[in-house]
């Protein structure tokens, strides 16, 4: 899920960058941004713009869900991991609770 969240948040960022003039997209967009993106309506614009702009908004959308089913496994595998001999790894430089659990998983 995470490197299909790079993977929408690049093709997000590129697709606003060419079709959005409205919107600053010459740093990386704010996660208030793709939220507020995530919201936009259909607007009456020429077909090419109008595609554009759906696919921008689904992106926005996948990108959201994508962002709460990762923390959601997060949060699910932080207590396992808490009460197991993979308990102190997430407490080193570089060790979150997911590469805890794949340490312990090989």
């Amino acid at each position: 899920m995470t490197n299909e969240l790079t993977w929408d948040v690049n093709a997000l960022t590129a697709l606003v960058r060419l079709n959005e003039p409205g919107l600053d997209a010459c740093e990386a967009l704010s996660a208030a941004q793709i939220a507020e993106v995530s919201r936009w309506r259909a607007r009456d614009e020429e077909p090419v713009l109008s595609v554009a702009s759906a696919e921008v908004v689904r992106l926005a959308k996948r990108i959201g869900e994508l962002d709460k089913d990762l923390a959601g496994n997060n949060t699910r595998i932080t207590e396992p991991v808490k009460v197991i001999e993979a308990a102190p790894l997430p407490g080193m430089k570089g060790f979150g609770v997911v590469t805890a659990a794949t340490c312990l998983a090989i």
